[in-house]
């Protein structure tokens, strides 16, 4: 495999072509993503034909998986990293206004809004006519970033983070659970599969072997697909399975509707966490439209300062 993978990148270079062939698996080459299965020259031929087969159904599902968990992954980082950017602006000031060069006016003026009261200010004023907020396209946005602070008691910036990295959490946790999973239930089908072929070809092969010599080649040329299959099954049991190579169809079978309910329980729980990054997400907008206001009002009194003086 290795040095067919060589061969190969050699060629491509010869070519001028920028693909280049890695043998290794995507955990050694340190990719985040799970593997699809090998598909076999059988199966790649009928989904070319437009037949859908039980392999190519497979990837196609394993490849919107992986675009699900690299899409959470990327909106977790975006969104840790824009509460990184003002944490720093903060200068580790644990108040709850994240944006401590904007002057907020508060009703208590020892301390600046909180992030709700933030929120709320600028929902108040969006909804009066002319406000000096400007035209807000989605006010349900703002009562859904809203929800989202209250229902967990955030009212910091350093809590909103807290919440965000426990968000990255699941998603790692969840990440490794999902890969796990997969993994064994590839285990699972293909030896079901290859447990099947041996079972169902094993008659051919006793028939085969109780044949007289003489006529086992024409047997074995009138039945070679039957027995390659078979011998190949048989190959495959005993490098998995060992010395008790003794097919557990029932049980394997359990085993998969089990790996397939929790598979499915683990996709909706990263779902779920996707909803609660779309509300941070939220969070973070309505933030940035509601300081923008404040930031450009006190642009204008600075610039209206330096014409009178």
């Amino acid at each position: 495999m290795e040095q067919r993978g060589e061969n190969a990148n050699r060629y491509l270079a010869a070519q001028d072509r920028p693909e280049r062939i890695d043998h290794r698996s995507y955990k050694r080459q340190g990719i985040e993503q799970i593997p699809t299965v090998h598909m076999g020259v059988a199966a790649t031929q009928m989904e070319r034909r437009g037949i859908v087969t039980e392999k190519g159904e497979h990837n196609r599902e394993i490849r919107e998986q992986n675009r699900l968990l690299k899409e959470v992954k990327r909106r977790i980082a975006a969104l840790t990293a824009w509460i990184k950017e003002k944490a720093s602006q903060a200068k580790e000031n644990q108040s709850v206004n994240p944006f401590p060069s904007v002057p907020i006016p508060s009703e208590r003026p020892e301390q600046p809004l909180t992030l709700l009261e933030l929120l709320d200010r600028a929902y108040t004023e969006a909804a009066k006519p002319q406000s000096r907020y400007g035209k807000i396209q989605d006010l349900k946005l703002y009562a859904k970033a809203f929800q989202f602070l209250q229902s967990r008691n955030i009212t910091t910036l350093v809590q909103l983070q807290e919440v965000v990295s426990d968000m990255k959490k699941r998603y790692w946790n969840t990440n490794g659970e999902i890969k796990q999973t997969e993994k064994l239930l590839h285990e699972r089908k293909e030896l079901i599969s290859q447990a099947e072929k041996y079972l169902e070809h094993r008659p051919t092969y006793k028939a085969y072997m109780q044949t007289k010599p003489k006529k086992q080649d024409a047997f074995f040329e009138s039945h070679r697909a039957a027995l390659i299959l078979y011998q190949s099954a048989e190959r495959y049991l005993k490098e998995h399975l060992g010395k008790d190579n003794v097919p557990k169809l029932k049980a394997w079978k359990a085993e998969v509707a089990d790996l397939t309910q929790k598979k499915s329980r683990l996709y909706g729980s990263l779902q779920t966490l996707k909803a609660e990054v779309q509300e941070a997400e939220a969070v973070k907008k309505c933030v940035e439209q509601a300081v923008q206001p404040e930031q450009t009002r006190a642009k204008t009194q600075n610039k209206r300062r330096d014409m009178e003086l």
